[in-house]
C-alpha cells in the first residue's frame, strides 16, 4: 500500500482528528473532531460527553486544563480565521475549572506573573503563548457561556444563532509560536509539572516546585 493510500485510510478511520490533518489548520493538535468546514463555531465540551451537531460546528472537543489546554485551544483557533465563536457547553472540569478560567482570561487578561486574573482554576497560568495571541483571540472570537448546559436543543439554537450572526472570517490566520515552556518537574516526588513554579501532586494538591541540585 502506498503512503498516500495509507494516510487516506487513516483519515477515514479517525474521522478527521486534528493529529492526521494535512491542511495546515490546528497545528498544536488535540483530541478534537471536525464537522462542517464553513461553520464559524468551535464547541468546547469541557471534560464530558455532549451531543454536538456536526452540521453546525467546525470543530469540537474537550478543554481539560486551565493552562496548557487553554493555550492549545487559542493557538488552534487562531490558525483558522473562519472561526468567530467559541461555545463552552457541559459541566466544567472539576478542580481545573478550565471553562470558567477561559472566560476569566477573555474578560480580565493576565497579571504580571501571567496568571489569569480572577480565574477559579487551580493553576491558571498562561506561559507558552504571547500577549499578542491572547489579544487576537479576544478580537477574533466571541466566547459564549453555556457551562452546565447539556441539552442538545439549547446548543443547536445557539449554533444557529452564531451562524446567523457570522461576521465573516478575519483577514488572515495568526500563527502562534511557543514563546516559553514551563519547567518540567514531572519526575519530582510523583508530581506533574504544569507551571514553571508549581507542581500538582498525585492527590491533586498544588505545591511549590523545588529543584534539587
Amino acid at each position: 500500500m502506498s503512503g498516500g493510500a495509507a494516510r487516506a485510510i487513516a483519515k477515514k478511520l479517525c474521522r478527521h482528528h486534528w493529529h492526521v490533518a494535512d491542511d495546515g489548520l490546528y497545528p498544536w493538535g488535540g483530541d478534537i473532531m471536525r464537522g462542517e468546514a464553513s461553520s464559524p463555531v468551535v464547541v468546547v465540551t469541557m471534560g464530558g460527553q455532549v451531543e454536538v451537531p456536526a452540521d453546525l460546528t467546525a470543530v469540537w472537543g474537550p478543554l481539560r486544563t486551565e493552562n496548557i489546554g487553554i493555550e492549545t485551544l487559542i493557538a488552534n483557533v487562531l490558525s483558522n480565521p473562519r472561526l468567530r465563536f467559541v461555545v463552552l457547553v457541559g459541566a466544567d472540569v472539576r478542580g481545573h475549572l478550565s471553562g470558567a478560567s477561559l472566560l476569566a482570561l477573555v474578560r480580565n487578561g493576565l497579571d504580571e506573573r501571567r496568571r489569569i486574573i480572577g480565574a477559579p482554576g487551580a493553576v491558571p497560568f498562561v506561559e507558552n503563548i504571547g500577549d499578542d495571541a491572547i489579544e487576537r483571540f479576544r478580537q477574533q472570537v466571541e466566547v459564549i457561556d453555556l457551562l452546565g448546559e447539556t441539552g442538545p436543543a439549547v446548543l443547536r439554537r445557539t449554533l444557529e444563532d452564531c451562524r446567523a450572526r457570522n461576521p465573516g472570517p478575519m483577514n488572515a490566520p495568526f500563527a502562534v509560536e511557543r514563546v516559553r515552556h514551563a519547567t518540567d518537574h514531572s519526575g519530582m516526588a510523583g508530581g506533574v509539572g504544569v507551571h514553571a513554579t508549581v507542581i500538582v501532586d498525585p492527590y491533586g494538591e498544588v505545591r511549590p516546585a523545588e529543584v534539587n541540585g
